[in-house]
């Protein structure tokens, strides 16, 4: 039996500004949030207690050199609270093998996001990322000492950064075929120590996703899509390459 009171309070307030100059336009924002948090287990003798204030900001700055070719450089800061059952300390168990247990130490995660991105002619867009997370939250899994339980838990690494580079192509040719790619190649690192153990990592990885649409006679369809990812290692977790090929005909039966 596990019983968990849990309850948490938020109050905010938000101020934004926009102002627009010729071809660029400049918003800024501020947000600030207050945090009370109360848990109480009638399981075991345990007590969360946490109160905290945060401030926000945002800015984004938005050039438009003509009707389809655009820049837009923008900063934020964000916070991730915990969910009620990553904060719960009680014991789920999914079979005699494997349990989930929440960590109720658990921090919420902030980031800080920077981004750049170029759109040309309503066609391409290129971005350009970098994000450094402080606490960032981990799900995991290990198996407890001399025994076959499998144990899911969650806990925050010291620090986690992204560095990405991310292309958008769209286009449509004439009135049959209709063209979507995008893909992205990222460096990761994670910075932490997992149960005592080293849990440093670092990966360069590679996504990618390609649609194309041909409009057939007689009111036809033919879609093909294909999708792939390389290898990727997420702290102390490995994650092997996947694809996937859809190929699906469509018929239009009864017209607007």
């Amino acid at each position: 039996l596990n019983k968990y009171i849990y309850k948490e309070q938020l109050f905010a307030v938000y101020v934004y500004v926009i102002t627009t100059l010729k071809k660029i336009t400049l918003q800024t924002g501020l947000r600030a949030e207050q945090t009370i948090i109360r848990g109480t287990s009638e399981t075991n003798p345990y007590q969360l207690k946490r109160a905290y204030l945060n401030f926000f900001p945002n800015l984004s700055i938005d050039y438009r050199r003509s009707e389809k070719n655009n820049i837009q450089l923008s900063y934020s800061y964000r916070i991730d609270r915990p969910e009620y059952e990553q904060l719960n300390p009680g014991v789920i168990f999914t079979d005699r093998l494997d349990y989930w247990s929440g960590n109720p130490e658990l921090k919420p995660q902030y980031s800080h996001n920077f981004n750049l991105e170029l759109s040309h002619n309503n066609f391409i867009t290129n971005s350009f990322s970098f994000t450094h997370v402080d606490n960032s939250i981990y799900n995991f899994s290990y198996v407890r000492n001399n025994s076959h339980i499998t144990i899911d838990t969650v806990f925050n690494f010291a620090s986690r950064n992204m560095l990405a580079y991310t292309l958008f192509i769209q286009k449509q040719f004439a009135q049959f075929y209709n063209l979507q790619f995008s893909g992205m190649f990222a460096y990761f690192n994670s910075i932490g120590t997992i149960n005592g153990f080293n849990g440093n990592s670092e990966t360069i990885a590679f996504k990618g996703f390609i649609n194309s649409e041909f409009m057939l006679p007689d009111d036809f369809k033919l879609q093909l899509s294909a999708s792939g990812s390389s290898p990727v290692r997420d702290g102390i977790q490995l994650y092997g390459a996947r694809a996937a090929l859809d190929i699906a005909l469509q018929k239009k039966v009864v017209r607007s």
